[in-house]
């Protein structure tokens, strides 16, 4: 099985970067098998905060050790980010999923998919939150039966830029449903302008420079 000596590797390294006096890194990241991979395996985090993966955990060099012991992702493989639910209303759920719903065409773009059968974009939202058209293989899966809400609508990758665009969105989204524009806001204006006010909050945070600079960049408005 290839992916025994993979995994073995990215054992050693979590080891050897380990700081003394912090919880070790192979407590906070371990591997599984994955249904939709056919020979390969799925890395997944421990819960972090954005800050705190910044602080304590080198992404970079993670991720440079992957490509250059021939890791490689492929457009099966997606990276998903779960967020707790345990401090979000259900106005605040909806509010999210009236973001996917406006921003459809932006979030496609940024996401670097190409297809979507694993992550597809509901219609119109209802009242229900919880309501989902395609079940858990939905962009922004906030089924009721589990404790997180899930962003499934990155492809995944080894680039660090982009890696971390995709945390420091989710990480926006969060703090923007939670804070920024209003449910009415979202509802009632267009898509141009509902992305154009995301950003905007995302700008004045402060904090999700490298999200905002590859939005910029790919001209993703």
């Amino acid at each position: 099985d290839k992916r025994i000596p993979m995994a073995n590797k990215i054992k050693t390294w979590l080891q050897q970067h380990s700081v003394e006096g912090q919880r070790r890194l192979e407590k906070l990241v371990y591997m599984k098998n994955d249904g939709s991979l056919h020979d390969g395996i799925e890395i997944v985090f421990m819960p972090y905060t954005l800050k705190a993966l910044h602080t304590n955990f080198n992404v970079k060099g993670f991720l440079e050790f992957l490509k250059e012991h021939g890791a490689m992702v492929n457009s099966r493989c997606g990276m998903h980010v779960h967020v707790s639910k345990d401090k979000l209303t259900n106005e605040q759920l909806l509010k999210g999923k009236w973001l996917f719903y406006k921003c459809e065409q932006f979030l496609k773009r940024f996401s670097n998919r190409t297809e979507y059968k694993y992550c597809n974009f509901e219609g119109r939202p209802g009242s229900n939150p919880y309501s989902q058209e395609f079940g858990r293989r939905t962009a922004l899966n906030v089924a009721a039966s589990m404790k997180t809400l899930e962003l499934r609508l990155f492809s995944s990758t080894l680039n660090y830029k982009m890696f971390m665009a995709n945390l420091q969105f989710s990480d926006a989204f969060v703090d923007y449903i939670q804070h920024g524009d209003g449910s009415v806001f979202l509802r009632t204006h267009t898509p141009h302008q509902v992305w154009e006010s995301f950003i905007d909050y995302c700008k004045r945070k402060g904090q999700y420079n490298l999200f905002t600079k590859h939005i910029l960049v790919n001209a993703i408005v």
